[in-house]
């Protein structure tokens, strides 16, 4: 029997201090997880040593894919990159922060396969941000809800995990600027 690939997408931007160590927590928690991955970072265009670590990262470690756009394009648009170069089964999506720890991983992994579902989204139960970004996060939530009509508790994260038809069929979108989350 074949052994699931998951391709984990990383939209990369000024986080030369954290690639190493996000890295080194998905190689570990894969050591756990019947099937193997690999890690497509995509730099987008943060101006800092992230390309240098990120090769470096990539010579170490064969399963590791690394793009490097001209310019910021912003968050879904280096996905959307990202997502047209994955061989995977399934994808999965973090960010380079660690504001979703790469030890959720294993939970999206066993719903997606409990569940059928194309598509889980997980949060993090605590955000390690700023008191002000918390606040302008809640104030967006809140207006979403207003507009929406959701409950403004509910969260969305860019970590979640996809099956491949669904990021295939997203790739043949034809619109410039297709919603990746």
């Amino acid at each position: 029997m074949k052994e699931d690939l998951y391709s984990i997408v990383v939209p990369v931007y000024k986080s030369e201090r954290s690639l190493r160590e996000l890295h080194e927590r998905i190689d570990k928690v894969f050591e756990g997880i019947r099937g193997d991955f690999e890690l497509i970072l995509v730099e987008d265009g943060g101006g800092d040593n992230s390309w240098e670590v990120m090769k470096s990262i990539r010579e170490q470690d064969k399963r590791v894919k690394i793009v490097r756009l001209t310019r910021n394009f912003g968050q879904h648009n280096a996905l959307m990159c990202g997502f047209s170069i994955i061989s995977g089964d399934y994808v999965i999506t973090i960010d380079d922060d660690l504001q979703n720890p790469p030890e959720a991983i294993p939970r999206l992994i066993e719903e997606i396969h409990r569940t059928g579902l194309d598509l889980i989204c997980g949060t993090p139960e605590e955000r390690k941000q700023s008191w002000t970004r918390n606040a302008g996060s809640f104030a967006y939530r809140w207006l979403v809800s207003l507009i929406f009509k959701r409950d403004p508790v509910l969260q969305m994260s860019n970590f979640r995990i996809v099956r491949r038809g669904v990021i295939d069929n997203l790739l043949h979108m034809r619109t410039p600027n297709p919603a990746v989350g």
